[in-house]
């Protein structure tokens, strides 16, 4: 939440991407991180049928669940762009999937993480072809519960840089379809 949406030029913490951002916060997994296909389904649903835009979604794993993938589908049709972790095992997830950046939806926005010399992170996940772009992913400090701050690395960190550059762009055009958005975030990425 702090790297999409932290309120900036205040002189507390941290600034994030988008600091109007209007942001639904709905929680999946329990304080270890343990969640179930259910729990993220639950969240999905709640989010679309609340009238989400977009989501991030920084977690995954290597089960596939039809549900979960017709779920993001029905995204697709309402127009909710998906960004989504792709995952932080250092594998190709063409070969070694991870969901639910590998699913073949055309909403999501796969990514992956880089350090601070723009290099690929040596966790991160990667794809020729299943990851659309990379961003800051490696000791990114924000926001942490029970109003701390701190450091961490993944793609989960990553993931959020792009859902505020979406929310951002978003709110400059509004008309903007979620696969138009998709594609001009991908057509505008800096190549090293």
């Amino acid at each position: 939440a702090g790297i999409m949406g932290a309120k900036g030029n205040n002189g507390i913490g941290i600034s994030g991407v988008n600091w109007e951002i209007s942001m639904m916060v709905l929680k999946a997994f329990d304080e270890r991180g343990a969640g179930s296909t259910a729990s993220t389904l639950a969240a999905l649903e709640y989010a679309r049928d609340k009238g989400a835009k977009l989501t991030n979604n920084s977690w995954g794993g290597p089960n596939k669940s039809k549900m979960t993938e017709d779920e993001l589908k029905d995204h697709e049709k309402d127009g909710i762009l998906c960004i989504a972790a792709a995952g932080n095992h250092g594998k190709d997830i063409k070969k070694d999937k991870a969901y639910p950046a590998s699913y073949k939806v055309d909403n999501i926005i796969a990514v992956a993480a880089i350090d601070s010399t723009y290099d690929l992170a040596s966790f991160s996940n990667y794809g020729k072809k299943d990851v659309d772009l990379a961003a800051p992913g490696e000791n990114i400090y924000s926001t942490l519960p029970g109003n701390s701050y701190g450091y961490h690395s993944g793609t989960s960190m990553a993931a959020p840089y792009v859902s505020g550059i979406a929310a951002l762009i978003w709110s400059y055009d509004p008309s903007l379809t979620a696969d138009k958005l998709k594609q001009t975030i991908v057509d505008n990425v800096h190549y090293n």
